[in-house]
């Protein structure tokens, strides 16, 4: 497979701090696949057209301009919040297109919500976006990647009938603190990060008992202690050719895969216990013992 025609829209999400920007960097050392990330305007945009209310196709479209003037103002740079340790081959983020291109991809998603079908416009601006940057890229196809994605896949497969879902997991003793630790957290507390962690599994898991051949599966653990094995089944997974032995060579140049972020010894006893029980019985199934 190596026409940008052959490759379906390529979605990637998961509980936040479980190694969706991982997935993403190292998928996108692909000859064919072009990663975008950190692109949240997706969903605040799906959301505004098609769970509004009552709002008028007026008051939408005003919304909607003030979003994305707001969300690409320091474009191609978006602000990040990674750490020092993790480093990645295309960066925290990834947006290649630029403030005037998104700006009048905006422009015509407002006639087409005023003048035509709302679903088919959104299309167009989402994919005609992620086509920019791809070519910007020099590659045929994209693969996006934003955490939340997982709490919305029957609004995405709905808007992208060819899509398919990578979903990313890790343990939640790690995750949850991890995410707590983070200013943009929304979840204050070990018990909403726990039983967040697990609405995330559970969305996943729901999407794959629906759509079983447009779901794959990875655990940060297994992306970071077998990269080759778990790119190349993904890469199987997706029906793309297995390039990951050269994807992997030339990722290692200039990151290291940290194994110290697994299993953590720094694991406070008294919180990976509550998380536990809360969320124990779907950390089992997925070999979190």
């Amino acid at each position: 497979m190596s026409g940008a025609r052959a490759v379906p829209p390529l979605f990637i999400g998961g509980c936040g701090r479980s190694g969706t920007t991982l997935a993403v960097d190292l998928l996108g050392m692909h000859p064919v696949l072009s990663p975008v990330y950190e692109t949240g305007f997706v969903l605040e945009v799906a959301q505004l057209l098609f769970s509004s209310g009552g709002l008028s196709a007026f008051m939408v479209a005003d919304q909607i301009e003030r979003l994305m003037s707001h969300w690409s103002r320091d474009l191609p740079h978006r602000p990040h919040n990674k750490k020092e340790y993790e480093r990645y081959w295309h960066g925290a983020h990834y947006v290649l297109f630029d403030r005037d291109t998104a700006m009048a991809a905006t422009g015509t998603l407002i006639e087409d919500l005023i003048t035509a079908e709302p679903q088919a416009g959104f299309r167009r601006f989402v994919t005609g976006l992620f086509a920019d940057h791809a070519r910007r890229d020099g590659k045929p196809a994209w693969i996006n990647k934003t955490p939340l994605y997982v709490l919305h896949l029957p609004l995405l497969k709905h808007l992208f009938p060819a899509m398919k879902f990578i979903h990313c997991t890790r343990d939640p003793r790690d995750a949850v603190p991890s995410m707590l630790s983070r200013r943009w957290g929304q979840h204050q507390t070990v018990d909403e990060g726990a039983s967040f962690w697990q609405s995330c599994i559970e969305a996943a898991r729901a999407f794959a008992a629906r759509w079983p051949t447009d779901h794959v599966e990875t655990r940060f653990e297994d992306l970071v202690t077998q990269p080759e094995t778990e790119i190349a089944r993904i890469l199987q997974a997706l029906g793309l050719e297995d390039c990951s032995a050269d994807m992997l060579s030339r990722f290692r140049d200039r990151v290291r895969f940290d194994s110290g972020r697994i299993a953590s010894l720094e694991r406070d006893p008294a919180v990976s216990a509550r998380i536990e029980a809360i969320a124990g019985p779907t950390m089992i199934p997925l070999g979190y013992r």
